[in-house]
């Protein structure tokens, strides 16, 4: 059995991937830039549906695969959302958060 991974970081990317599932790309303090899936995150009522929104920041509990990891869940400590708010603050945002995925 897979053994599950505590890692502290914040979301940089997502994309979808298929009808429900996201792909989802973590800057972390312990592994540095990983790609995680979160299988059913575009579910209504999903508990993964929050953890996978871009700027969140937390733990995020994952199961380490062979290239990948999965995103069992998370316990959020910000989500950013002022961020969101002001259209400059998000200008600025993305382009650090592009820049720490380049």
């Amino acid at each position: 059995m897979r053994d599950l991974v505590s890692v502290t970081g914040m979301v940089i990317r997502t994309s979808a991937l298929g009808e429900a599932d996201k792909r989802l790309v973590l800057l972390t303090r312990e592994r540095g830039k990983i790609t995680a899936f979160a299988r059913g995150a575009k579910r209504p009522g999903s508990p993964l549906m929050a953890s996978s929104r871009i700027f969140a920041f937390g733990v995020f509990r994952l199961f380490e695969g062979r290239e990948a990891y999965s995103l069992q869940g998370a316990d959020i400590s910000n989500y950013f959302e002022e961020i969101g708010l002001d259209v400059e603050a998000a200008c600025y945002g993305s382009y650090f958060l592009e820049l720490a995925d380049y």
